[in-house]
């Protein structure tokens, strides 16, 4: 009895070790790291639109490169609001390196603008250059707006080139560059030039609207007390000139005027901002702007009495404005 019970024992063990052992090894293969699975067959995506706003009605996203010419009365920001505060596409938004009095050598050297082209988030970049850069320094003007559009184009984005404007009248010659309306002449060919080495550039001539702002309407101020930076009234017609180069469209009269400048003001900056744009070669049907073509922004000669001269507004461009005809 005591041997039969004992075999019984053991034979117990010997099934609870193998069970052990069987589930053991059940765990152990378990556990074993699975095969990965095969790779699903390479998918080819559509190659971006080069300049990322192929869809009319999409946001613009802008990145500002500049300094204080910008950066006065916000000009970024009422941008925004022209955009946001109309009741057509596309919403614009907005942000900036801006530093007061920065050429781009000095932007380059510091390395934040790349930073933020780098981030591939634009649609477009603006390149305003220090207002005397192109005067005092045109070969280096042009190698760092050059750079700065290369690096746009490379991250997706359309470079804009902003034509910023001449010092006001009654400003001092400055050595041998003069005061407008010889100063915008200077200023707009330096710019005209980077844009004909790179036909992917938009080019918004600002300060042509300022021209011809000062030589029609020389009652409206837009130049400050220093005869340098914008007035409210300068930055509007600035940032309105940037909203028909950008869209293709006219600036909507519902959309919000800043503080300080009277709607009857406010339709004629509109209308000047045509002027201006045309350099951009835009189409004022709610098409996209273009890129930059030949003829487009007159050479200083052909200003010189030409009819209609290429401006939106039926008006020629004049290097000198005298009793309503130029010369």
């Amino acid at each position: 009895m005591v041997d039969r019970v004992d075999s019984t024992r053991v034979g117990a063990r010997n099934f609870s070790l193998v069970l052990r052992v069987g589930l053991l090894a059940l765990w152990f293969l378990g556990c074993r790291e699975a095969a990965p699975p095969a790779p699903p067959a390479p998918v080819e995506e559509p190659e971006a639109e080069p300049w990322g706003d192929a869809d009319a009605n999409a946001a613009l996203r802008v990145l500002f490169i500049g300094n204080s010419y910008t950066q006065f009365n916000d000009l970024p920001h009422m941008l925004e609001r022209i955009a946001e505060t109309s009741r057509a596409s596309p919403r614009i938004s907005t942000a900036a390196v801006l530093e007061g009095g920065a050429q781009l050598v000095t932007h380059w050297n510091q390395g934040r603008a790349q930073r933020r082209i780098a981030e591939r988030r634009w649609t477009h970049v603006v390149v305003q250059g220090q207002s005397l850069e192109p005067i005092d320094d045109p070969t280096r003007f042009e190698d760092y707006a050059l750079r700065f559009v290369d690096l746009s184009v490379a991250a997706h984005a359309r470079p804009v080139l902003f034509v910023t404007w001449a010092r006001g009248p009654g400003s001092p010659p400055r050595r041998v560059t003069g005061w407008h309306p010889l100063m915008q002449d200077r200023i707009s060919d330096a710019y005209r030039n980077v844009a004909r080495q790179r036909p992917q550039s938009l080019l918004v001539c600002i300060g042509e609207a300022f021209r011809a702002a000062v030589e029609e309407h020389p009652e409206l101020r837009l130049h400050d007390a220093d005869l340098s930076h914008p007035t409210v009234h300068g930055s509007y017609l600035a940032a309105s000139t940037m909203y028909v180069a950008l869209t293709g469209r006219e600036v909507p009269p519902e959309s919000e005027v800043p503080e300080g400048v009277s709607a009857g003001t406010a339709e004629l900056l509109r209308g000047l901002a045509r002027v201006g744009s045309s350099c951009a070669d835009v189409s004022l049907t709610g098409q996209g702007a273009r890129p930059y073509g030949s003829g487009s922004l007159l050479d200083p000669g052909e200003r010189r009495g030409a009819a209609g001269g290429g401006s939106l507004t039926g008006k020629p461009y004049c290097s000198v404005l005298l009793h309503g005809r130029c010369k």
